[in-house]
This record gives structure tokens, C-alpha cells and sequence, in this order.
């Protein structure tokens, strides 16, 4: 779990989560670095890792911030994002990338798969930043079950509904869900001793709103956008 602040001057405000997928680049969603159409300035971004508290852990400076090209600000597809460290994050026993998915991870929906997702973000709607890194641990919804919730809704943000480049998450009865300040921060499956980041937090109904999952960025299917940006692919 990668904690990102964008700074000012001498002091940073924490931003979004993030997940290292590799010693040079991070993971996280295109919403929060993407608020508008104008350029994206990685110089004012860094990151922590190795983080209990947003305070400690080892703080490293951001090279390049790649925002998938087809994400919108006023929508939510392609809500993902890659940081390029400047430099390398030194690897430890606390500190190691997370897996991304196998080919045999694509077009599945694991649902019913119990999943976890972790962030420094709001204790409940409207609440307050946790100080410590929270963690939960909920169960896939599958596509047409999360599509039947936010159809009620307006679909300004979303006019395409659910698709195949998204994953949903969370109790029918509500209860237990990512929150303000978790945006960017891994969905996470474990199988046979390896955890594998299957989501990225992107958006919900407020927080654990009953009938309505968590919605994340599927990263299977961005496996070969996350290649193409990056050297995990040579």
C-alpha cells in the first residue's frame, strides 16, 4: 500500500492511495491527478511506502504521472493512472511489489471471491481520515448485479453503465466499503500465497451505501495498457 501527497512549498496533503507494482512505478486511479483537461505535473506528487501512519515510511520522489488517454474527468472509465519513481524504491520484507493479474485472470468475475481493500481514507460518509491504514475484506459482485444498482441512479457519470474495464465489490447490506481518501488504493485477491491486485479504488454511492458495491478499475483489463506504459512489459 502506497500512500501519494501532492505538495506545496514545504508542507504535502495526502491524496489517493497507491499500490508499487514494481520498484519504479506505482499504481493508482486517473481521478486523482486528473481533475480537469489541462496537463498533469508529476514534479508536485510523492509517495510513501512502508507507511502505518500517512507520517512514516519512506518517502520518494515522483518522475512521470501516465494517465490512461481515454480517462475523462466528467466520467469514470479508465480510471487509472501509472507513477513512474524517481529513482527506485528499495525493496525489504515490509516493502514488495504486489502481483499483477495472471492471463488466467482475464474475463473471469470472481464473484462471490472474497476480496481486501485498504486506504488511510474516511472512517464513514462525511467522517474523518483514519491516522492509521484501515483494511476490510468484502466479496466480488458480479457486472450485472452492480449494473442493476447504478442504473437507478443518473447516468452522467457512467452513461456505458458498468462495463468489462471495472469490478465491483461489497455487502449487499452495505456496512463495510472504501471511502473519501481511498481512491487509487488496491482491491486485492489472495490465491495459493500470492496476493494479486485485481482493482484499483475508483468511485460508489457515498460509502457503504446498502445495495450499492464499491465500483474499482478491473486490472486485468488493463494489462497490456499497464505493459505498454511502463518496463514491466520488456
Amino acid at each position: 500500500m502506497v500512500g501519494i501527497s501532492q505538495n506545496f512549498g514545504f508542507s504535502e496533503r495526502f491524496l489517493c492511495g497507491g499500490t508499487l507494482i514494481s520498484s519504479r512505478y506505482v499504481i493508482s486511479a486517473a481521478h486523482c491527478f486528473k481533475t480537469s483537461n489541462k496537463p498533469v505535473s508529476s514534479s508536485v506528487y510523492t509517495f510513501r511506502v512502508g507507511s502505518h501512519t500517512l507520517k512514516d515510511g519512506t518517502k520518494y520522489d515522483v518522475e512521470d504521472v501516465i494517465v490512461h488517454e481515454r480517462y475523462q474527468p466528467s466520467q469514470n472509465y479508465h480510471d487509472i493512472a501509472v507513477l513512474k519513481v524517481k529513482g527506485e524504491v528499495s525493496l525489504n520484507d515490509k516493502v514488495k511489489p504486489v502481483c499483477l493479474p495472471k492471463p488466467s485472470f482475464v474475463g473471469q468475475d470472481f464473484k462471490g471471491r472474497e476480496v481486501t481493500v485498504t486506504g488511510w481514507g474516511d472512517t464513514f460518509y462525511g467522517g474523518t481520515r483514519s491516522k492509521v491504514l484501515q483494511q476490510v475484506s468484502i466479496p466480488v459482485v458480479s457486472n450485472k448485479e452492480c449494473n442493476n444498482s447504478y442504473s437507478k441512479l443518473a447516468l452522467s457519470k457512467y452513461p456505458q453503465s458498468i462495463t468489462r474495464g471495472q469490478i465491483c465489490a461489497g455487502l449487499s447490506e452495505g456496512d463495510k466499503d472504501a471511502c473519501q481518501g481511498d481512491s487509487g488504493g488496491p482491491l486485492v485477491l489472495e490465491e495459493s500465497g500470492r496476493w494479486t491486485l485485481v482493482g484499483i479504488v475508483s468511485f460508489g454511492l457515498n460509502c457503504a451505501e446498502p445495495g450499492y458495491p464499491g465500483v474499482y478499475t478491473r486490472v486485468s483489463h488493463y494489462i497490456r495498457w499497464i505493459a505498454a506504459n511502463t518496463d514491466l512489459g520488456e
